[in-house]
C-alpha cells in the first residue's frame, strides 16, 4: 500500500502499511489531542494543522490542501467526570473529560490551574494551595470560601464518593476550610504564600498529575473541535449539576467500570 492522506471529518485520514518508525514519529511530533488511531478502520486521524509535519513523515504522499484554521466557540458541557492530568507523551499535561458518552473533551493542566488556582501557569509544577483545594480564587470572600467548602465537601464525602482517595481528599478540604475560614490562620497562610518561591513548591507527582477539585459539572467554556474531541481553551463558568429536587450530582470512577457512577445528594 502506498501512503495515502485524505480529508475526512475536518481532519487528515492516514492509510499506510505499518511502519514502526513512522508511528513513532507521529506520536512524538504530533500532540496526543491532535491524533487518533481508529482501530476499526486501521487508519490514523490527524488534525489539519499538522500538514507540514506530515510532509516530513510521509514525503512521498500528497497532502490535500485545506484551511487549517479552527473556529473557537463557546459551549456549556455537561461534564460527567474529569480525570487527573497526565503527560500524553508529547510534553503536554492534560485531563480527559467524560462528555456525551465518552472521553470527548480535553482540559490542559494550565487551563484548569488558571481557573481553580487563579494563576497563569504555562508549565504548571507547583503545589495546590488551600484556595485551589476549595476551588476558589485567592482573595475570595468569607462567603465564597464557605460556599466552596460546602460544594467540595458534598462532592468528596466518603459516604457518597467512591473514589479510592475520597477520605484523604475530604480531610484536605476540611483542613483548607479550617485555615481559610479563620481570619488569623488565613492571614498567616497568605503571608506564607507570598514568601514561598516557585523552587520551594512541592512538585506534582508524575504518576498522578493535577486533580481538579470538581469531577463533574456544567462547564461553560470556549474551545474547538479537534478530530472528535472538544479541546477547551478557556473556562468561563463551572456550576454543579442539579436536579429538580435541589440535589447535586456526585460522580465517581471505579476501576474496571466503563462509565462513572452517579449519585444525587
Amino acid at each position: 500500500m502506498t501512503d495515502q492522506i485524505t480529508l475526512k471529518n475536518n481532519g487528515f485520514m492516514l492509510s499506510f502499511d505499518y511502519d514502526p518508525e513512522k508511528v513513532a514519529m507521529l506520536k512524538s511530533m504530533i500532540p496526543y489531542t491532535d491524533r487518533k488511531w481508529v482501530a476499526g478502520q486501521r487508519v490514523w486521524m490527524v488534525d489539519t494543522r499538522h500538514s507540514e509535519t506530515l510532509r516530513k513523515i510521509f514525503p512521498d504522499a500528497v497532502i490535500p490542501q485545506t484551511d487549517a484554521k479552527k473556529t473557537v466557540e463557546e459551549r456549556t458541557l455537561t461534564l460527567k467526570y474529569l480525570g487527573n492530568t497526565k503527560d500524553r507523551g508529547d510534553g503536554d499535561r492534560s485531563a480527559m473529560g467524560f462528555w456525551e458518552g465518552g472521553w470527548n473533551v480535553v482540559f490542559a493542566e494550565s487551563i484548569l490551574r488558571q481557573w481553580f488556582e487563579g494563576v497563569d501557569l504555562t508549565n504548571p509544577s507547583g503545589a495546590t494551595t488551600f484556595y485551589g483545594t476549595l476551588g476558589v480564587m485567592r482573595g475570595a470572600t468569607k462567603d465564597e470560601i464557605k460556599n466552596g467548602y460546602r460544594r467540595l465537601a458534598k462532592q468528596w464525602h466518603p459516604d457518597v464518593c467512591s473514589e479510592l482517595n475520597a477520605k484523604e481528599v475530604f480531610l484536605k478540604i476540611k483542613q483548607a476550610y479550617e485555615t481559610l475560614s479563620d481570619e488569623g490562620k488565613k492571614a498567616r497562610y497568605d503571608v506564607g504564600l507570598l514568601l514561598t518561591k516557585p523552587s520551594d513548591e512541592t512538585k506534582l507527582s508524575s504518576a498522578y498529575g493535577y486533580r481538579s477539585p470538581f469531577r463533574c459539572g456544567f462547564v461553560t467554556c470556549t474551545g474547538m473541535m479537534v478530530i472528535d474531541k472538544f479541546v477547551v481553551t478557556k473556562i468561563l463558568k463551572w456550576d454543579d449539576i442539579t436536579n429538580d429536587q435541589g440535589q447535586s450530582l456526585v460522580t465517581s470512577w471505579v476501576m474496571g467500570e466503563d462509565k462513572p457512577r452517579e449519585k444525587w445528594v
